[in-house]
């Protein structure tokens, strides 16, 4: 199951959901794995400090590229979670490739114009859902959020697929680069959703 997590934004907590569902899948027998597609290599980077501080992640992380990510094959037995790239032809091969697409975003309004954007170039045949992160309930901004991404009538488009999980604004998750938290908080959640959805989607394909 090749699963991209996407924004053509950086800063929207890609690497930071990459590692977590990892680790929620990890956690529940489910085989995963992290392919690091971003230059930056923010999940390698997590990957290397968590092992040199003695907790290394219970999965591989392993630098990739567009020749890689075009040919790797569907393996309904294993996860693959990929970090990609905010921008360049890795997007587009992402999509391509894809099984499930995952789109992180705050609830700032400038996230969601990125989410609109990618949405926009994600063929409706191919499953894909909105999570809402670094998310602060009791505000204007995320019940805007909500209600764009749930309702966008008024744009002459129809709602976009969303996660009913929230991740909301915690210090500890922002803090655990370079570490294997021990709690995943809404991250489990979020798991347990992914991996529903994935159920059905497999029995449909049936």
């Amino acid at each position: 199951m090749r699963i991209p997590i996407i924004n053509a934004k950086g800063g929207v907590t890609k690497t930071t959901s990459a590692i977590y569902l990892a680790l929620a899948a990890s956690r529940n027998d489910q085989p995963v794995e992290v392919l690091d597609a971003d230059v930056q290599g923010h999940a390698s980077l997590w990957a290397y400090a968590a092992e040199d501080a003695g907790t290394p992640l219970p999965f591989p992380v392993a630098i990739t590229n567009i020749v890689n990510l075009e040919r790797l094959k569907p393996d309904d037995s294993k996860w693959t979670i990929i970090d990609a790239a905010p921008s360049g032809k890795i997007i587009d091969v992402c999509i391509r490739i894809a099984d499930y697409i995952i789109i992180p975003t705050s609830d700032s309004p400038m996230d969601l114009q990125q989410v609109r954007a990618v949405m926009d170039i994600i063929p409706p045949e191919k499953p894909c859902a909105v999570l809402v992160t670094r998310a602060q309930r009791n505000t204007r901004a995320f019940g805007q959020t909500v209600a764009m991404l749930d309702d966008t009538e008024h744009q002459g488009a129809q709602a976009m697929p969303r996660f009913e999980t929230v991740i909301p604004m915690r210090q500890d998750i922002k803090r655990a680069m370079g570490s294997a938290p021990s709690k995943l908080y809404e991250y489990g959640d979020a798991y347990v959703e992914l991996k529903e959805d994935i159920a059905r989607m497999k029995e449909g394909n049936r």
